[in-house]
């Protein structure tokens, strides 16, 4: 289920945003803290009213959208006396469902989320991760078109965020799924695009499959600060941005020759440098670049 999101905004923490979210991705929202990714979640997932614009589901006429919807908070809380199996039962038939038709769902739930061996332990002996998991699979209950996931991998060790991860790969197959996270490295992993925020605005969207189309230039110096003021001085054009080791270099289609005006540079200048590496623009990139404006 494809989701449009035309001019959206909600007081003075989101302003301006404008998007389109395809069916069968994985997409990634990306910002600092307070940048608004937890209150665009609560829009599209009706949790909060938006103080204009809308949001399209496309294909879906119904002004209650809820129904289509799962969705995972950031501190998500349990009746943790319960049973996983007892605890989405109960979810089960707070939804409608009846109670036999509820225990069958919990329990194929709980195998997709590998928490099978778990279903019969209270949930307050469940890991982080197990936790996570139950959460993911509460979303699940009413069989929705979209996912909607703030910050679900964050807080968990790295088993715990590669077995998140690997769920939502198998869980993209049949839905949306937008999920807010810090973790960009693991975001890269498994996301088809991105949504980057920043300062309550939706300041960059992209496919992370095309991102290719640009690069990095890493200069590893002793002499940072000197050389990255030539570059400056000589391609203000180009964008240039010191590291603490490093000088770095975003390389776009448009820039021919670079490598040579960059090596006459560093003869010239008489640069001892200890190698120079070219990269792929990673997210880490697009979200420095953005925290930066």
């Amino acid at each position: 289920m494809n989701i449009n999101v035309i001019e959206l905004s909600k007081g003075s923490r989101i302003c301006h945003v404008n998007a389109h979210i395809e069916t069968n991705n994985i997409t990634a929202l990306i910002g600092e803290n307070g940048a608004g990714k937890t209150t665009l979640l609560q829009l599209i997932a009706s949790l909060l009213k938006p103080t204009s614009g809308r949001i399209e589901f496309e294909g879906v006429t119904k002004k209650d959208i809820r129904s289509y919807i799962g969705f995972l908070p950031q501190f998500p809380s349990f009746h943790d006396w319960m049973t996983g199996l007892e605890y989405l039962t109960h979810v089960g038939q707070l939804v409608g469902m009846k109670k036999q038709h509820a225990v069958r769902k919990a329990t194929d739930l709980l195998t997709l989320v590998r928490l099978e061996d778990g279903k019969e332990k209270r949930i307050e002996s469940y890991s982080g991760g197990m936790k996570q998991r139950l959460g993911i699979a509460q979303s699940l209950v009413n069989d929705p078109k979209v996912l909607l996931l703030d910050e679900p991998v964050s807080a968990l060790d790295p088993k715990a965020r590669t077995e998140v991860m690997e769920l939502l790969l198998t869980l993209k197959k049949e839905r949306t799924i937008i999920y807010s996270t810090h973790v960009l490295h693991d975001a890269e992993q498994i996301s088809d695009a991105y949504m980057l925020m920043h300062k309550g605005q939706l300041v960059e969207t992209g496919s992370l499959h095309s991102k290719g189309e640009e690069y990095v230039l890493e200069i590893e110096t002793a002499e940072c600060e000197r050389l990255e003021a030539e570059l400056k001085a000589v391609y203000p054009t180009w964008c240039i941005t010191r590291r603490v080791n490093y000088v770095e270099i975003r390389i776009t289609p448009n820039q021919t020759r670079y490598d040579l005006m960059l090596l006459s540079i560093l003869e010239k200048g008489s640069y001892s440098f200890d190698g120079i590496k070219k990269r792929k623009k990673t997210l880490e990139d697009i979200f420095r670049k953005a925290v930066t404006i």
